[in-house]
């Protein structure tokens, strides 16, 4: 059976959460558990949070938190991806050049 949250967007509180037991050295399949997600969406998530380097290692001590949701966000609203996908994000994108 899947887990519970997979493909499901990422909050706030989850993405601090992740931080968090990133920094404890939790293993990702143990986050991954406590989440309903996957190793695989765990660790993709850290290495968008800046969590993990090239190689995949986690980073210690861990960078200042970032959450990669709030880094996407367009002018103040929810994230692009949410609006519409990259498609939209493009288009965002050009009609802001053209201004």
């Amino acid at each position: 059976m899947p887990p519970k949250n997979i493909g499901s967007p990422w909050t706030l509180e989850e993405e601090m959460r992740l931080y968090e037991e990133s920094g404890k050295g939790m293993p990702a399949a143990e986050i991954a558990a406590a989440h309903g997600r996957t190793t695989g969406g765990i660790t993709s998530r850290q290495k968008q949070m800046s969590l993990r380097n090239e190689a995949g290692q986690l980073i210690f001590p861990l960078p200042e938190f970032r959450s990669y949701g709030r880094l996407k966000m367009g002018s103040g609203r929810e994230p692009l991806s949410s609006r519409g996908g990259r498609r939209k994000a493009r288009l965002v994108r050009h009609a802001a050049c053209l201004r």
